[in-house]
């Protein structure tokens, strides 16, 4: 019970009369009269209207929405008797931003109001709301009832895939309209057919050429279902902000579902893996609609952690549990030297079985040095900086080529588009 405003105006019309009340002695009985039975009368509504709550019951279906686009939020109230003036007010979470922190409405004599709520999300996961506030006027208007009835609802928020770079990404790739022109003959067999003038040493099968006794050639057709694998990093360094002051892990999440969508576009199969100083999901490949569900729902919930990442430890995993040869694209950065180098481990015991590429997100200002004019000292400073950075990463492509892997650096505003050009690039060159 909270005294409401008529309350408190009835209470602030009996101070004039208390001091009244001081100055003709003859008053004094008349206010402490009024005094009592005011208290009276608020002490009986309060007793009347403890009740006026307790048969309310809400409730609210599981919402699924995607990060920072509008959506609607509907709570039902219901109630045996009507309730005619109700303010309600939901606790929202960190995370998920409402238009209005509370509403008035009514329950009439069908007994039942749905309440709908603007809200945008604004971070990636699982929310929960566990309750919901009402308050209504007591009988005579001299208190407000309060009251807390539970709600259970829940609220899973998805990345944000209508971005400029997802949708040119998406969108924009031969994939959706076009064929994209193969480079090579392809590397999985179709059948045998006696030698051709012209075929090469290496397309002879020589068992079968002992066993026949003529000259017999290997015809290969290219692949046309293939294994493509995300790989993405939740450690320590994915939480630093990239350029649009996200964390980068946000743009890495994005960037994988992007190319899971490109992927099955072209008739491949798609998989997700979350890692940190250990193996957190591995969604085997695989195509459709539920496949892409459960690749997104490995990586809604993800976010950084304050560890660093083990890739020796993950290489090794990944080697057990993903049998056949596949693409195996990280998303990681390494600008860290501690970083770069465990990763060069892994790629090395990787890149024997599987065609492993890595994107990075280019960190500010790295650069080769006067690439941009320096207006002060302390650009100049930056600039030197930027250039130490921008060097030890090409220094890590260097150490990588030999390995087979193909490193890129991406800007974060454009990071699916680069990666879906890369997956494009590899597939015309039949590199897997």
């Amino acid at each position: 019970m909270i005294p409401s405003i008529r309350m408190l105006w009835c209470a602030a019309a009996l101070f004039p009369l208390a001091v009244a009340a001081g100055v003709w002695p003859g008053w004094a009985s008349g206010v402490l009269t009024t005094g009592a039975l005011l208290a009276a009368i608020a002490a009986l509504d309060a007793w009347r209207s403890r009740g006026l709550l307790d048969g309310i019951r809400a409730s609210a279906a599981e919402l699924r929405l995607h990060k920072d686009r509008p959506a609607t939020f509907e709570s039902r109230l219901e109630c045996s008797y009507p309730a005619p003036a109700l303010r309600i007010g939901i606790p929202w979470p960190i995370g998920i931003e409402a238009e209005a922190e509370e509403q008035m409405t009514g329950i009439g004599e069908s007994g039942r109001v749905n309440v709908r709520w603007a809200v945008t999300p604004r971070r990636r996961g699982d929310y929960k709301i566990e309750s919901i506030y009402c308050a209504t006027p007591s009988r005579l208007g001299l208190w407000e009832v309060r009251g807390r009835h539970p709600l259970h609802a829940t609220i899973r928020v998805y990345p944000n895939l209508q971005s400029p770079d997802e949708l040119l990404a998406i969108r924009g790739h031969p994939a959706g309209n076009h064929a994209l022109r193969q480079i090579g003959r392809g590397r999985e067999f179709e059948h045998l057919r006696e030698y051709v003038p012209g075929d090469g040493y290496d397309e002879i099968d020589w068992k079968a050429t002992a066993r026949r006794g003529k000259p017999i050639s290997r015809v290969f057709q290219v692949e046309r279902t293939q294994d493509v694998y995300a790989l993405v990093d939740a450690s320590r360094l994915t939480g630093r902000p990239a350029a649009s002051h996200e964390a980068r892990l946000e743009r890495y999440v994005q960037a994988a579902l992007a190319l899971g969508v490109v992927a099955q576009k072209h008739g491949d199969r798609f998989g997700v893996v979350t890692f940190t100083d250990r193996i957190h999901d591995l969604v085997p490949s695989g195509r459709g609609s539920a496949q892409s569900a459960l690749c997104r729902d490995a990586l809604y919930r993800l976010h950084s952690a304050p560890i660093p990442p083990d890739f020796e430890e993950l290489g090794a995993q990944v080697r057990v549990r993903v049998r056949g040869r596949a693409l195996l694209v990280f998303l990681t950065d390494l600008d860290d030297p501690a970083a770069s180098a465990g990763f060069a481990t892994a790629a090395a015991l990787l890149a024997r079985k599987h065609l492993v590429a890595a994107l990075t997100i280019r960190p500010q200002g790295a650069a080769p040095l006067f690439t941009q004019p320096a207006g002060s000292e302390d650009d100049m400073y930056r600039q030197i900086g930027g250039h130490m950075q921008w060097k030890k990463l090409n220094e890590t492509q260097a150490r990588l080529r030999p390995l087979g892997v193909v490193f890129r650096l991406a800007e974060a505003d454009s990071l699916s588009r680069e990666l879906a050009a890369l997956y494009s690039g590899i597939k015309q060159r039949q590199m897997l």
